[in-house]
């Protein structure tokens, strides 16, 4: 047993397509930031500047970009707290990628052109103002960074659909970082033609390949935000989100709370599940301390998921016309034993008998039903490395 589900297949491809397009442009920006902005920096932001000061402002440069690539460290975990706690009615991802990705692409443009030629006319300020919009520009792409990638559990909480997501949008990276390897030397050169008549690196030969890259960064970052409008409810009651439900309850919820449709599709997705059910939290780790203190709503809740667990293996066991083994996995199915033990209590019609002793396991490879077992039960921590291998390996071949 996982924890997930699968939406609708056409939904599912819609997703995947513009989620790997997303880190086409996302990738490709990143490059443009790190090894062609320090290109940019030593070859041409300066050639109008004494070469003396001209070494001073590169050193000052690659120094903030050492400093901010290690500062990122301990921001990020600061900025993804901020995205975990947004809250709007187009979720907490989406939103992000799109400031994020727009306000980015904007500041790369405008470092591209030395704020706008003033590197060539007050070099004091111009550093003073460049330190400060580099900054921001960096925490703007780590926002959409963070965001891009910390969707993948929101997008489905099945192990495989999520190696999935992943090996998809690695594959767009590697697309986007060795596909604007590729092009930037040509681009460079042409628009320097264009604007100087001469095949050598200019300044406005860069500025018009940051445009480039800002307009496909705006381009997959509209792909991620707008092309992933379909959302994983069926399936599983989740951590925050519902799962199964009567329709008619869309219209109770709308009534009885005076909720418009985005309001009843953020009850769904982000106040329902366990957390809703338990009013505690959707980490099974806090409930099954709840469970154990006693409390009524966290019992419940644990009760629902077992149960709600149980209907499925029953279902699939139907339309399979029976079932050799039940394997646990993912964060639940491989560290909550007591969840385990309540879900195999509802499948005693299969023959199933359960080792206590072996079931007290957590992440590890275990056979946890009896030898005379007529199910074979076992738990399978979940190996998503290399499922992404295979994924990323299928889709290269």
């Amino acid at each position: 047993m996982g924890n997930g589900n699968n939406g609708s297949k056409g939904g599912n491809l819609l997703s995947r397509v513009a989620y790997s397009f997303g880190n086409v442009g996302q990738s490709a920006f990143y490059n443009a930031l790190s090894t062609y902005f320090i290109v940019y920096v030593t070859s041409s932001l300066f050639a109008g500047v004494d070469k003396g000061v001209a070494t001073k402002l590169i050193g000052i440069i690659t120094g903030l970009v050492v400093v901010i690539r290690i500062a990122e460290i301990f921001i990020d975990p600061l900025l993804g707290n901020i995205i975990d706690n947004t809250n709007t009615k187009w979720g907490r991802f989406k939103p992000w990628q799109l400031i994020g990705g727009t306000v980015s692409a904007i500041l790369l443009v405008l470092v591209y052109t030395g704020l706008f030629g003033l590197v060539n006319v007050n070099t004091t300020l111009f550093i003073v103002l460049f330190i400060i919009t580099f900054i921001v520009l960096d925490v703007f792409y780590s926002l959409r960074d963070i965001s891009y990638w910390g969707m993948i559990p929101a997008l489905s909480s099945d192990s495989h659909e999520r190696s999935t997501y992943t090996a998809l949008g690695s594959f767009g990276g590697s697309i986007g970082y060795n596909g604007l390897t590729i092009v930037v030397i040509p681009i460079v050169t042409y628009f320097s033609w264009v604007f100087t008549g001469k095949y050598v690196e200019s300044q406005s030969g860069w500025t018009c390949f940051a445009i480039i890259v800002a307009i496909l960064g705006i381009l997959t970052v509209c792909s991620v935000a707008f092309g992933m409008g379909l959302t994983p409810l069926e399936g599983l009651v989740m951590g925050t989100r519902s799962g199964d439900i009567d329709p008619a309850i869309m219209e109770f919820i709308a009534k009885k709370e005076n909720l418009d449709i985005e309001g009843i599709m953020n009850v769904l997705n982000k106040k329902s599940g366990v957390e809703g059910l338990s009013g505690v939290s959707s980490d099974f780790r806090d409930l099954e301390a709840a469970y154990n203190e006693g409390n009524p709503r966290a019992i419940d809740a644990c009760e629902v998921f077992a149960y709600r667990v149980a209907k499925y293996i029953g279902s699939y066991v139907a339309a399979m016309n029976g079932v050799d083994a039940i394997a646990f996995t993912a964060g639940i199915g491989e560290n909550t034993s007591f969840i385990r033990e309540k879900i195999l209590a509802y499948l005693g019609y299969l023959g199933i008998t359960m080792d206590a002793e072996k079931n007290n396991v957590r992440g590890v490879e275990e056979i946890i039903s009896t030898p005379d077992s007529k199910v074979t039960v076992c738990v399978i921590p979940t190996n998503e490395e290399l499922a992404i291998c295979r994924e990323t390996v299928a889709l290269v071949k």
